[in-house]
């Protein structure tokens, strides 16, 4: 779940530079998305360890622990077993749908 209260703590309540910030990140997700999805399925390992890396940022500033930490473990993957990859993989594909839907959701509402 986006933390919002965050983000505004982040940006000191500046809701242009907010929603500016929000607007990068729903257009970077269709990319993002498809590129991940295509890394998954061809086991490429070092491509879904880099954009964990780019990605740990995003999730930092709005808030998603549970991403962050996640990005975090899948970018040093030579510590986990195929298996534990899949899983990992999977889970973060769903969060980061899961908060794409949540900003959408936001800037409709705003």
């Amino acid at each position: 779940m986006i933390n919002f209260n965050y983000l505004n703590e982040v940006f000191s309540g500046d809701a242009q530079l907010i929603d500016d910030v929000l607007d990068i990140y729903i257009s970077e997700y269709p990319e993002f998305e498809a590129r991940f999805a295509n890394c998954m399925a061809r086991r490429e390992m070092e491509e879904i360890s880099k954009m964990a890396h780019k990605w740990q940022f995003t999730a930092k500033v709005l808030g998603l622990v549970e991403l962050k930490n996640d990005l975090i473990q899948l970018q040093d993957y030579a510590n986990l077993t195929f298996h534990e990859t899949d899983q990992l993989t999977t889970k973060v594909l769903g969060q980061v749908k899961e908060a794409f839907g949540q900003l959408l959701t936001h800037r409709t509402a705003s």
